[in-house]
């Protein structure tokens, strides 16, 4: 309610001074609490005349607002209300400087007798005589006082003020934040630009898997520089890179909620470009194992940040085919190594293998420069208290033009991160024992969904052949070099192919039935494969290859693209960051036991190394059915709903292929933080 009054500026101080003096009461009391006296708190209001004049000016703009109304509901004028009444709301907002100030009592006045500037609070108006607070720190102040100030402020005693005030329950303390980058993208082309540099993140990820499958294994220009490797030393050259994804992971489990989506993804990619420079101008093993671990650490910051970062930005109707693309592209990748292995392979010099490895450096340069302009996650923003900043990205992430941050579906969307967000961070600081705690969140649940999802990915037996494709069939189908390098580039063709089913299927089918579907698939191929090649006979060789081809193309529709976001959509966004690295890092080092003992197991058992996976994929399905709950079509905050009916089926029987309907949200209890949450009407 906008006040219009010709006592109006009387009333408006009146009500600010009444808000100021509780201000001064309570921190007062908290500084005096918090072990930094002799100091004190104090308060001071900026230009108050002009703010006086500004609210009269107000209420003639207001009155002025009333008679055009009512010419706009005759009909006899048309004009855009928005820009006065902005205007008028403006001037009822009044600013606060905090400095920490000597008690006059005391002789100890610090390093600073003459007092210390910390922060500046500028109260915007909610409502009739309600404000919200916005605090913006002295970044040269004493950082440990300003924070303690500002966490007081924002935790000890706003919670109350905000239930006095009437204020909205997802009203936050945030700190100002000027944005780092000119965001001019929006809309679609918005999209567009994040799917694109998500893809080439994945693109750099396939191309690393297959650049080696076809340096290895042969008397080439590369086994001479290295002396020929063995089988052991094989699989050690290739795995050591998974062990850097593994520790890349970890990296982005510890550190990536703190510096966010988009500083981690350029971070991983020119940790890759300085890995790529060591690779190529290798000369010994050592170099070249430190090259590999190197390169391995940013990639593995990448795929664990690149899933969350699509998913927070990706709309729900097309995050299931945004986050396929990944997929599809690795697979892209992987398809580039091979042929590029295999037109190399006719050179008979160093550059045989020293350009296939230093050409990474180019999909990693590319992806830095792609995400210099890009904005960061909205959740993440409204995480880090800068829900203003989030707010600007939600604006230009929507598709329906012109939006801006007060339009219904910003505002929404705003509102519905805050308040999972408050509920989210009701008991204090993040603490790592949360990932493993149980209770109204489920997040234990949801760390082990994210750890088995990816544990099946690598059991499947994928990057047996991905790896080595051409080493499987020279040696466990005894096909010529040649034809075997070719077979490993027709091979991931078949795989591309399969990876572009889920762009049309994953949104339409969900993601359990995928998984479902994929496994069965693969499990039947390898039975074959195994089958042909214990008879023993070329034809039957040649027919294995087939039943390899087909392999690929179920493992494109499932276990290739659901294990890289499934964890991201499953978590909530106080632990997505770190949901998706810990995926990600129990992915790799699967990738590293798989790639490790697979040259050994072809060696010495040859065709029942398909065996082996075929019995793990059979697995992987009643698993699926009874504990995977589907998350397609959902905001990422109502999948909070499938884990908030507790234990280890809970959200599963309801969404068997049907998820709970969008416009079904959760309601929140808004008298008291923390409180649990209403569990909507789920409907299948």
């Amino acid at each position: 309610m906008l006040v219009t009054s010709g006592n109006a500026e009387h009333q408006f101080l009146r009500a600010r001074d009444q808000f100021i003096a509780g201000i001064q009461l309570e921190v007062d009391a908290i500084i005096a609490r918090s072990g930094i006296s002799p100091f004190r708190l104090a308060l001071a209001v900026d230009n108050l005349a002009d703010l006086i004049d500004e609210v009269k000016i107000a209420n003639a703009r207001a009155h002025q607002e009333t008679a055009l109304r009512d010419r706009i509901n005759n009909g006899t004028e048309s004009r855009d209300l928005r820009s006065p009444l902005s205007r008028h709301k403006a001037s009822m907002a009044f600013r606060i400087s905090l400095s920490l100030q000597p008690d006059k009592d005391s002789s100890a006045c610090g390093e600073n007798p003459a007092g210390e500037n910390l922060a500046l609070v500028l109260f915007r108006p909610v409502g009739e005589y309600q404000w919200r607070p916005r605090v913006a720190l002295n970044r040269t102040a004493n950082l440990s006082r300003a924070r303690l100030i500002r966490d007081a402020i924002g935790l000890e005693w706003l919670n109350e003020w905000r239930k006095d005030l009437g204020a909205p329950i997802s009203t936050t303390l945030q700190l100002f934040h000027r944005p780092k980058h000119n965001m001019i993208l929006r809309g679609r082309y918005l999209h567009w630009a994040v799917t694109a540099a998500s893809c080439q993140a994945f693109l750099l990820l396939g191309y690393d898997q297959g650049v080696m499958s076809g340096l290895i294994g042969a008397n080439n220009q590369f086994g001479q520089t290295f002396n020929n490797p063995d089988s052991t030393m094989q699989g050690l050259l290739t795995s050591i890179y998974d062990i850097g994804c593994a520790v890349g992971c970890l990296l982005s489990l510890v550190i990536g909620h703190k510096f966010g989506r988009r500083k981690m993804i350029i971070a991983g990619g020119s940790i890759m470009i300085i890995g790529t420079i060591i690779l190529g101008s290798s000369y010994t093993v050592p170099q070249f194992l430190v090259g590999r671990i190197v390169t391995g650490i940013g990639n593995g910051i990448n795929s664990s940040t690149v899933p969350a970062y699509q998913s927070e930005l990706a709309r729900p109707e097309q995050r299931g085919m945004l986050l396929s693309a990944q997929g599809t592209v690795t697979i892209l990748g992987l398809c580039i190594a091979y042929w590029l292995d295999y037109g190399l392979s006719f050179v008979d010099t160093p550059v045989q293998w020293r350009f296939p490895i230093s050409f990474q450096a180019f999909f990693a340069i590319f992806l830095v420069l792609q995400m210099i302009p890009l904005p960061d996650s909205p959740r993440w923003l409204c995480e880090q208290d800068r829900s203003d900043e989030a707010a600007s990205v939600l604006a230009r992430l929507q598709l329906d033009q012109p939006a801006n941050e007060s339009s219904p579906e910003v505002v929404h969307l705003r509102h519905q991160i805050e308040s999972s967000i408050e509920i989210e961070s009701a008991g204090g600081p993040f603490k790592y024992k949360e990932l493993w705690a149980g209770g109204q969140m489920g997040n234990l649940r949801r760390m082990i969904l994210a750890a088995v999802v990816n544990i099946q990915q690598q059991f499947t037996g994928s990057n047996m052949i991905n790896y080595y494709a051409p080493i499987v069939y020279q040696n466990a189908m005894n096909l010529s070099r040649n034809l075997s390098l070719v077979l490993g580039g027709c091979t991931s063709l078949a795989y591309l192919v399969g990876s572009v089913i889920p762009l049309w299927s994953m949104d339409k089918f969900g993601r359990r039935m995928s998984l479902i579907v994929s496994a069965a698939g693969l499990c039947f191929c390898f039975v074959m494969t195994s089958i042909l090649l214990s008879i023993g006979t070329a034809p039957c060789a040649y027919a294995a290859t087939v039943f390899v081809f087909i392999f690929q193309l179920f493992l494109g529709i499932g276990y290739l693209p659901v294990p890289w976001f499934y964890p991201s959509e499953i978590s909530t966004t106080r632990i997505r960051a770190r949901a998706q690295a810990f995926g990600g890092f129990v992915n790799w080092l699967c990738v590293f036991i798989v790639v490790q003992i697979t040259p050994t197991a072809i060696d010495n058992i040859g065709w029942k190394t398909f065996i082996i996976f075929a019995c793990f994929c059979f697995a992987w399905i009643p698993m699926v059915f009874f504990f995977f709950p589907e998350t397609k079509g959902l905001e990422l905050e109502d999948v909070d709903h499938l884990f908030s009916r507790g234990g280890i089926t809970g959200g599963v029987w309801e969404t068997r292929g049907h998820p709970v309907l969008p416009g079904h949200h959760r309601t929140l209890n808004t008298g008291t933080i923390g409180k649990p949450i209403e569990t909507a009407h789920i409907e299948v």
